[in-house]
């Protein structure tokens, strides 16, 4: 690592399962970076390859197993052994790259600021997938609501003052920690010199669908806890603008312009996220392969609110017609 003056010991936490496609790389990386006074702290949630095989064959590195946890818990729990003022949370298809520890000793000697890291770099060899949807990458060093769980830097102190990880979500706990370190009047800043590289990206549209499915788990749980929502708000627009489309495909039978009509409302809200993401980034080059993204988005939050929606009022009928049959309930 460079020869800048380490002021801060650093606790590299890194949450891991079924991860042996990328630990080694991911660790190697932290080698190279790390102090010899930091300390890597790897939590396990029960993995089931080789991942803690190849783990155990870096000396220092500290070895937890919390299985059938969420991401949270497994990065609350890694904190509970770390001694360092710093807590660097590293995902473990995360790359640090050269520079990344003198930029946080350099980020963090400014004692305004609170939380520090970067939105995730892409390999140079990547999809037009991977490309459009991470263009925001390029955004300058300034502050910002919250960074991705995988490569966060948090004082110490700040973070047991926000009482950590929300333990109950399965996703969505960066911006809700984020969200949490704002509301106290503490600062996150974005400094792309705090540079990793994420190597799990979605690849593929289908894969980005998935992925989405997977990100919209707490959706609800998510949306109002800490003021208003605007992708949720903004799915829900999305949903009203797809019925409308449907409700006009199939009256297209009576008149084509219907059928544009359609077009227009079901890619809507596709068309004014891209056109958000280009003007704020101004990044123009990825505008219609952002429409089709947004799109997948969108679809796949649409999805599981739908999903929700239907199980509450299949909850619902099932309590009506339970109390309807035991009238003493």
């Amino acid at each position: 690592m460079s020869g800048t003056e380490n002021t801060h010991l650093i606790s590299f936490i890194v949450p891991v399962l079924n991860g042996q496609k990328y630990i080694k790389t991911c660790l190697d990386s932290i080698m190279k970076e790390k102090a010899p006074t930091d300390e890597v702290i790897l939590v396990d949630n029960g993995s089931t390859d080789d991942t803690l095989k190849i783990a155990s064959g870096y000396p220092g590195v500290q070895i937890l197993q919390y299985p059938k946890v969420t991401i949270s818990a497994l990065r609350n729990r890694g904190t509970e052994h770390a001694q360092g003022d710093l807590f660097a949370f590293i995902d473990c298809d995360c790359v640090i790259c050269p520079g990344w520890r003198a930029a946080v000793e350099s980020v963090m000697a400014d004692e305004r600021i609170h939380a520090t890291g970067s939105i995730y770099d892409i390999p140079e060899k990547s999809t037009w997938v991977e490309r459009a949807w991470l263009s925001e990458r390029f955004i300058p060093n300034q502050k910002i609501n919250y960074i991705n769980s995988g490569n966060l830097i948090i004082r110490r102190a700040v973070y047991e003052e926000v009482g950590g990880f929300n333990e109950a979500l399965k996703t969505d706990e960066d911006s809700d920690i984020g969200a949490r370190i704002n509301a106290k009047g503490y600062t996150i800043y974005h400094d792309s010199a705090v540079r990793v590289i994420h190597l799990g990206n979605a690849k593929t549209l289908a894969e980005h669908f998935r992925r989405k499915l997977w990100h919209s788990t707490s959706i609800l749980d998510t949306a109002f806890k800490n003021g208003i929502d605007k992708p949720f708000v903004m799915t829900i627009v999305f949903m009203i603008a797809a019925l409308i489309a449907l409700v006009l495909f199939f009256l297209s039978f009576r008149r084509t312009i219907d059928i544009v009509y359609a077009i227009f409302f079901l890619l809507l809200v596709s068309i004014l996220s891209a056109l958000y993401r280009i003007l704020r980034f101004h990044n123009f080059r990825y505008f219609f392969q952002l429409i089709i993204l947004f799109f997948v988005f969108y679809l796949a939050r649409s999805v599981v609110i739908t999903c929700h929606i239907v199980s509450f009022f299949k909850n619902l009928f099932q309590r009506v017609k339970y109390l309807a049959s035991n009238p003493k309930h």
